[in-house]
């Protein structure tokens, strides 16, 4: 939702001539008397429920399946819960879906109304993009509670302390009646991100399942890593599930282990996948088992 704000209360006429912004009397700086606004497309929201089905009390049709109900951080706070918008994604195509207490990014743009005939009538209808990074966590990225007022935050020591540790990092605390992230979702800190290697794109899920199109890289060669003879040859990973023996060490970034994920499919052009094999018998079948799996190749490996 567009919002402004008044640069010229407290501390701001220093703020408007340091940055050089003219107010509306065209002066700037500690003589600046006039209000000046900055203006906002965007805002922050957080996440108070979502509509992930037809179960949902709030669902209406298809198109509802994803919309979430949202609070301004902003313009909102006041707010009531009962007269809380719903945001939709804001592409129809690529969803990422926030969980309960993330903050997203909101806009408001127009909905047409269909109209038997004459012009077409528009509403303003809100859409939300992407989740705010507010940890560095691909598994959870919340803030509770930061949009309401502080009466409504809550109240008993117990659920005080989950509230706590959860805004000042740790999203791996129990759930209470006043904190949910969703109706199934658990938080899991295990969850690693990957470490990114130049000119990556990565795309991760929050539980272990991960897609990277990358390249051979010289500097990680020999560490777990493709190696190749050309640094910059492309290789596409499709993960699903990281290694169980992961540990819950803070901020840490793994890469990819053939040997160790839970499944994977590699796609190679020149590189040389360092796979253990559990068995290279192939007296079924006409030909020989290569001394090494390198080259254009696919390699698919899981349990079995």
């Amino acid at each position: 939702m567009a919002w402004e704000k008044d640069i010229n209360k407290q501390f701001s006429s220093d703020r408007a001539r340091t940055i050089g912004l003219a107010t509306l009397d065209n002066t700037t700086g500690y003589e600046a008397s006039a209000p000046h606004y900055q203006f906002y497309e965007l805002e922050a929201a957080e996440v108070i429920d979502i509509i992930l089905d037809e179960e949902h009390p709030a669902y209406g049709s298809v198109s509802d399946i994803g919309k979430a109900q949202i609070r301004m951080l902003e313009s909102g706070r006041d707010i009531s819960i009962e007269l809380l918008p719903w945001a939709a994604p804001l592409d129809s195509n690529v969803k990422s879906f926030p969980l309960k207490r993330e903050i997203v990014i909101v806009a408001s743009y127009v909905d047409p109304i269909p109209a038997a005939a004459g012009p077409v009538d528009f509403n303003i209808k809100y859409y939300y993009t992407q989740r705010l990074n507010i940890w560095g966590s691909v598994n959870i990225n919340v803030l509770p509670f930061v949009s309401e007022p502080s009466t409504l935050l809550p109240s008993s020591e117990e659920n005080k302390k989950n509230y706590d540790q959860t805004t000042t990092g740790n999203p791996n605390v129990s759930e209470t009646d006043e904190i949910k992230f969703g109706q199934t979702f658990v938080p899991n800190s295990i969850i690693k991100g990957l470490k990114p290697y130049e000119g990556d794109i990565i795309y991760e899920g929050r539980f272990g399942n991960t897609i990277r199109f990358g390249s051979t890289t010289e500097e990680v060669e020999g560490q777990g890593w493709p190696a190749g003879p050309k640094v910059g040859s492309p290789i596409l990973i499709i993960r699903n599930g990281q290694p169980d023996e992961i540990t819950d060490e803070e901020y840490s970034l793994i890469s990819e282990d053939i040997n160790t994920d839970a499944s994977s499919i590699w796609m190679t052009s020149d590189q040389y996948v360092p796979i253990q094999l559990a068995n290279v018998d192939v007296s079924s079948h006409e030909g020989e088992f290569p001394d090494e799996l390198s080259g254009k190749q696919v390699v698919i490996t899981s349990d079995r």
